[in-house]
């Protein structure tokens, strides 16, 4: 089977002097070992800057370890995409499912064989970050996503002035979902849950979105308490909502083709994973869709297939046009909570930065806190890397199981007042 591996080369520097330099090249099913056009990344981002033969080493191994790891889901039947446009398709998610299973080795016990320390996977962080940049410059990748660099100003050891130009981490600007080591130091923790009195406060974020946006107030509900990504929300069709069984259904499916032909950027309107989702608290959600349909009817009379429409371009909503909006929520619920003097909930809501994603998480927690098991949260937040197996066995259990969340888990809206 084909692999990617590391090569160590030597090269003339003149008649006399040689150096040596690490590379990265293919290997195939024959044995053969060809130069792999990703050696161009050690090339520039550490040959060409004088960088040591063993950071050349390090940064070659962590990507070829990445890229043997999407191959090998190749060869297991997954991203049906990869197999199809080849090395083109990969994305960040792929990156972030590598780095997330690599994270869970951290968790492992100190004796565990598969150990691995934080300080280890960060190092994979940021030399996965150097290699996403540098594809983004040279535009291999099919998939569109947001690169920015900052800089920073600090006193040397001389106590002279110092400035450094540092690539901000990729897989936070474009809101991608990823599990961090323990001891995330070097990145910033973004909030991942509303805590213990998330039911009040998720229902004062839905109300605070139906008085400030409206067109967006259903679709905070459904990542809220269906644990839909913004991509996913924003890919709906009004022909996504379904009713079976006395259960609001969801299907998420990718829908760029329909909705989003004229975009030019999709980096924030990828569907991770197509699927049919359940959602929590189906009266409300219920009520928040008849509510949005007919707010869709005011703003755009002739039917429009999306469920999330621009109310000035009459065009579906891009992720950023989402996150905008929410955004504008965000701010108004905090201002809320400091003029109801709850400052304990305010204390803890910017304590760390959150953006839409938190929406899974809530979602996530709920189910925790409902009793639903490790395996049955994963088949209900649609998370990829589950087991054909396992989805199998848990099945029955499962939709017993979310009978039971649904019929517990309540909000309170009878005091909402709506125009």
């Amino acid at each position: 089977m084909t692999r990617a591996i590391v090569r160590e080369f030597e090269f003339k520097l003149n008649d006399d002097l040689t150096e040596k330099a690490i590379t990265i090249a293919i290997k195939d099913d024959n044995g053969l070992i060809m130069p792999s056009p990703l050696g161009n990344f050690i090339k520039s981002e550490y040959i060409n800057k004088g960088l040591s033969l063993q950071s050349q080493k390090n940064a070659a191994e962590t990507i070829v370890r990445m890229i043997n790891y999407i191959y090998k889901r190749v060869e297991n039947g997954l991203e049906k995409e990869l197999r199809h446009y080849g090395f083109s398709a990969i994305t960040l998610e792929h990156a972030a499912q590598y780095i997330t299973d690599r994270s869970y080795c951290t968790r492992l016990d100190k004796n565990h064989p598969d150990k691995l320390t934080s300080n280890y996977i960060l190092s994979e962080i940021n030399y996965i970050n150097n290699f996403f940049y540098w594809l983004e410059k040279q535009k291999l990748l099919k998939q569109n996503y947001k690169v920015k660099t900052e800089k920073i100003n600090y006193i040397g050891l001389e106590n002279n002035r110092v400035s450094k130009i540092i690539k901000l981490n990729v897989f936070d600007l474009n809101d991608v979902e990823i599990l961090y080591p323990k001891r995330r130091s070097s990145l910033s923790v973004k909030l991942k849950d509303f805590g213990e009195k998330r039911e009040t406060l998720i229902s004062d974020f839905i109300y605070t979105a139906l008085r400030i946006e409206p067109g967006i107030a259903f679709g905070i509900a459904l990542e809220m308490l269906g644990g839909l990504r913004r991509g996913e929300v924003v890919n709906l069709m009004q022909s996504s909502i379904k009713k079976r069984n006395n259960m609001f259904i969801v299907e998420i499916r990718d829908n760029q083709k329909e909705l989003f032909t004229n975009s030019s950027s999709t980096s924030d309107v990828q569907v991770k994973n197509e699927r049919d989702q359940i959602c929590l608290c189906t009266d409300l959600i219920e009520y928040l869709y008849d509510h949005h349909i007919k707010y869709l009817s005011r703003i755009h009379p002739k039917k429009n297939n999306g469920l999330f429409i621009s109310s000035k371009t009459n065009l579906p909503l891009s992720g950023s046009n989402f996150s905008e909006k929410f955004n504008k929520v965000k701010q108004e619920f905090l201002k809320d909570l400091l003029e109801k003097q709850d400052f304990e909930n305010y204390k803890s809501l910017i304590s760390k930065p959150w953006s839409t994603h938190i929406g899974r998480g809530i979602f996530t927690n709920i189910l925790l806190n409902l009793g639903v098991t490790a395996s049955q949260l994963a088949l209900l937040r649609g998370d990829k890397n589950i087991t054909s197996a396992l989805s199998y066995i848990d099945e029955f259990s499962m939709i017993n199981a979310v009978q039971n969340a649904l019929n517990e888990f309540h909000l309170s809206y009878s005091n909402w007042r709506l125009i």
